[in-house]
């Protein structure tokens, strides 16, 4: 499950320019130390995600575990290429 950081809540303790009017988000992934930010923006008309992964093929302890993290990330579909 999600767990909220609670350091970090709504907007709190995250640096943002002045005219900046969306609302951000921190959550920590339960159990293996994921992070993710939440974007808010109602003013958007679409939705988009990023990912970051910081390990690579150096990290695998099973071989081809990154660059099957990378397409599981990265590829999309018929309907969303």
């Amino acid at each position: 499950g999600l767990v909220v950081d609670k350091k970090v809540g709504e907007d709190e303790g995250i640096v943002k320019g002045r005219a900046d009017w969306r609302k951000y988000r921190y959550l920590e992934l339960d159990g293996n130390g994921v992070s993710v930010m939440l974007v808010e923006d109602k003013e958007s008309v679409t939705t988009g995600v990023s990912c970051c992964v910081n390990v690579g093929a150096s990290s695998d302890v099973i071989p081809g575990l990154a660059h099957l993290t990378e397409h599981l990330c990265f590829l999309g579909s018929k309907k969303y290429p």
